[in-house]
């Protein structure tokens, strides 16, 4: 049987109320021969910032559902929209329903994302990946000079430099026990005889395309147009730049700035000496791909220091 959470919102500013709410409890009632083998779970979620995620991560990890619908108000919408990505920043314009302004990133990007969704989704069951609702164990084999080993990453309490930076350790074992499943399931495919690795394709006179993939940093998406059978316009969009952007115009801050707001400072050097080590190292916690040059300034355009780490790879984004 197919599970499928289905989810309204309560009242908020500018909205003394909200059909989505009357709409979720209307489809929990509905008897429909179609849904016979649908469970379907509904619940109405609070517009705040502190109360609507929790709730809905209890749910999934809860449920383990195979869909989630959500149903809300945009009130100044005049059709039906239907949304299928999100934009991971609150840009602090309007109060949510307790009256709180959010400004900045919503979730991480990066390892701790994929583990974070990965470990309350409950969806992955593989030879060495297990997803249990609340963690992600990970089952590395045998070999040559080592023995068998299990890792768990569990969901932490915070998001924070620390927690993304074991987040990015863990995700290692990872991706090392998921290349093990792809190295299995593509051996089975060759020894079946399938063999074919490729579609033959045409391409279009004029179209316009994107895709979308997680790169190790976070959502990686490449937008073309192609007109008279040629590439008239192409841009990636990698995650680091997402990460860095600087405030928008609507003084949201980046997750790099809104990650260093208010960040303690336990660096004991005097000003002519500070090094802003605390600061680098949580924007490093991100994993940034920055071409090398990494520059500290403290007022007056002084520069403290210039890092050289040449890292870039010939695979990175």
């Amino acid at each position: 049987m197919k599970r499928i959470i289905v989810t309204g919102f309560g009242r908020f500013p500018g909205a003394a109320s909200n059909p989505s709410q009357d709409l979720v409890a209307a489809l929990g009632r509905m008897r429909r021969p179609a849904l016979d083998d649908v469970e379907i779970v509904t619940a109405v979620l609070p517009v705040t910032w502190a109360g609507g995620l929790p709730i809905l991560r209890a749910l999934i990890a809860d449920h383990r559902p195979d869909a989630v619908v959500m149903f809300g108000l945009a009130g100044r919408s005049r059709t039906l929209r239907i949304e299928t990505r999100a934009v991971n920043l609150g840009h602090g314009l309007r109060p949510d329903a307790s009256r709180r302004v959010h400004s900045g990133t919503l979730e991480p990007g990066g390892p701790i994302a994929r583990l974070w969704s990965t470990a309350l989704s409950g969806l992955v069951n593989t030879n060495h990946i297990k997803a249990t609702g609340h963690s992600v164990v990970i089952n590395l084999p045998k070999t040559a000079t080592k023995g068998e080993v299990t890792f768990e990453w569990k969901t932490p309490q915070w998001s924070n430099a620390l927690e993304r930076n074991r987040a990015r350790t863990y995700f290692q074992a990872y991706a090392c026990a998921l290349g093990y499943d792809f190295i299995e399931k593509a051996l089975a495919e060759v020894r079946a005889g399938h063999t074919k690795t490729w579609e033959k394709f045409t391409v279009p006179t004029d179209a316009v395309s994107c895709g979308f993939t997680e790169a190790v940093r976070g959502v990686l998406s490449h937008h073309m147009v192609i007109r008279d059978g040629k590439i008239a316009n192409y841009h990636p969009y990698p995650p680091t730049p997402w990460n860095a952007n600087p405030r928008d115009s609507f003084g949201t801050p980046g997750p790099y700035e809104d990650a260093v707001q208010g960040q303690p400072i336990f660096e004991e050097n005097d000003r002519e000496h500070f090094k802003g080590i605390d600061i680098m190292r949580t924007v490093r916690s991100f994993d940034p791909c920055l071409p090398c040059g990494v520059h500290m300034y403290l007022g007056g355009g002084k520069k403290l220091e210039l890092l050289h780490s040449p890292t870039q790879s010939a695979g990175a984004e």
